[in-house]
């Protein structure tokens, strides 16, 4: 069977537009980039400062701190995050603080602060992301990333 030359542009035209429909759809969309930096600058910001309040604000944590790269130039987070994640790492090191101290009942060398396990525990909860998503429907999206 011979196929007619003016089928075969029809039938590449139809190959493309399903595979440029499947690409498509695999885009996120501005509004879904939005939302995964505004989660993931929320918990960056919340562990650097908890980092810095469970070691006493230490010169070499501030000093990795600084170091590190991590983050965005600029902050997409709200002034009213950055006073509600304080509030929650006072508390999340206050809670630390709480737990060496009962830690005189451990075996020795596992008394004191554990803030890298306390990071492991809050991150693997998904905790974090929650609570993120909570701030984030306080302040809406932008309209620049609603495209």
């Amino acid at each position: 069977m011979k196929i007619k030359h003016t089928t075969l542009p029809l039938a590449y035209l139809l190959i493309l537009s399903v595979f440029s429909c499947t690409s498509i759809s695999k885009v996120r969309s501005g509004k879904q980039q939005y939302k995964d930096i505004y989660v993931n600058q929320f918990k960056l910001v919340y562990i650097k400062q908890l980092l810095k309040k469970s070691y006493n604000h230490s010169f070499e944590i501030n000093a990795i701190i600084n170091a590190d790269h991590s983050g965005f130039t600029e902050s997409i987070l709200h002034d009213g995050d950055f006073e509600f994640i304080d509030s929650l790492t006072n508390l999340d090191n206050t809670y630390m603080i709480a737990d060496s101290i009962e830690g005189r009942n451990r075996a020795e060398g596992a008394q004191g602060k554990r803030p890298l396990q306390f990071f492991i525990d809050i991150l693997s909860s998904k905790t974090l992301d929650q609570l993120a998503k909570r701030r984030m429907k306080l302040n809406p999206v932008p309209e620049a990333w609603k495209l």
